[in-house]
């Protein structure tokens, strides 16, 4: 559940998501998903729970958001597209989900079973934030 403080970026996610998908322009999309992630993020700051381990299933989600807003904003732009290409593509990104969220729920398992105390946990939270950067390095210059 989300948090009273965190709701208002939910909701603004939502608003910002559905405002492109009726224009339809891009660029509200990836301000939505953020806002989304924000307050998921910021409800977990403020609940009492260390690891959330929905979080894999929650990026999935995110995902499968941003991806299908896109989709359906270039749509409008497209002549009938295949329905056999669709279908493609549409499994493409439920399996990219899919395993985001299987990926996902085993880090946070493995993080659950080290001790904080070993600066292990530490080490792999600066590789994956790392990590994390270059993939947005890499995506934004396509």
């Amino acid at each position: 559940m989300l948090e009273p403080d965190s709701a208002i970026f939910g909701v603004a996610g939502v608003l910002l998501v559905a405002v492109a998908l009726v224009r339809p322009a891009a660029a509200p999309v990836p301000w939505g998903v953020a806002s989304l992630g924000g307050a998921y993020a910021l409800a977990l700051v403020l609940s009492d729970r260390d690891l959330d381990v929905a979080a894999g299933f929650v990026a999935a989600g995110l995902f499968l958001v941003g991806e299908l807003g896109f989709w359906s904003i270039e749509a409008h732009d497209w002549p009938k597209e295949d329905s056999a290409a669709a279908r493609v593509r549409l499994a493409g990104m439920l399996i990219l989900a899919l395993a985001a969220a299987t990926v996902g729920t085993l880090l946070v398992a493995a993080g659950a079973a080290v001790p904080a105390d070993l600066g292990l946990v530490q080490v792999a939270g600066v590789l994956g934030a790392v990590g994390a950067l270059l993939a947005l390095a890499l995506l934004a210059r396509r």
